[in-house]
């Protein structure tokens, strides 16, 4: 007894996204069925979610603001129906620069791909470069007059957040204020007799860059004991 097959194709389509199950089975010209069977699948159109997080030292970073710390930019990835497939390793930003950028992607099982992007990444790692003088730096002769000393110098620094300025007089007297390069002070030409190494006025300048860097120098201004000392 010869028994034959009738292949028949039968197309049933699905359009919504979500996960669907199909039953099917086959039964013959005589009534037999066969034991029925069941297929899962999937459609997904959408395009999976991604985002990142970053930070330096486990704290968070904002984007556009100054650090002097390596950015470490860690990614994470979510699909609700078909799933992560794949997803781009963290990402440790050591240079340093201006608003660098570091991209992410996120494949899902269905091939749908989504890309994010870490921008406003700025690092700083140098200090400020400081450079200071006086003129005079010697102050001469010790009449108890007051001399006035140009202060001069520059910082190199494209951050600058700020630069604080100060006047220490070792003999501990009142000092006039400095705000600024350039500017002029009046300092007392006057010494101790018993002052060997004469008196010392130090002028300290201190600079802190947006990522927090700092820098600091000095010069000194002195009113020497003899004039062999000048």
């Amino acid at each position: 007894m010869t028994t034959s097959f009738i292949k028949k194709t039968l197309r049933i389509e699905f359009e919504d996204e979500g996960v669907h199950s199909l039953t099917y089975y086959s039964v013959d010209k005589d009534g037999n069925m066969e034991d029925q069977k069941e297929t899962q699948f999937t459609i997904d159109r959408t395009p999976p979610q991604i985002v990142y997080e970053a930070s330096t030292d486990d704290k968070a970073y904002i984007p556009g603001t100054w650090t002097n710390k390596d950015v470490l930019v860690i990614f994470s990835c979510i699909d609700s129906l078909s799933g992560v497939s794949s997803f781009s390793e963290p990402a440790l930003v050591s240079t340093e620069g201006e608003n660098q950028a570091v991209e992410g992607e996120c494949r899902d099982k269905s091939g749908n791909v989504s890309k994010v992007t870490a921008t406003g990444i700025n690092i700083d790692k140098t200090n400020p470069a400081i450079s200071i003088f006086a003129d005079p730096q010697t102050i001469w002769s010790p009449n108890g007059k007051l001399v006035p000393v140009r202060i001069g110098g520059e910082i190199q620094e494209l951050n600058l957040s700020e630069k604080t300025f100060s006047i220490i007089d070792e003999y501990g007297f009142p000092v006039p204020q400095l705000n600024d390069f350039g500017s002029t002070i009046y300092l007392e030409a006057k010494r101790n007799d018993w002052d060997s190494d004469g008196r010392r006025y130090t002028i300290n300048v201190e600079a802190v860059d947006l990522a927090g860097n700092r820098s600091s120098a000095a010069t000194q201004v002195i009113v020497p004991h003899d004039q062999s000392k000048k």
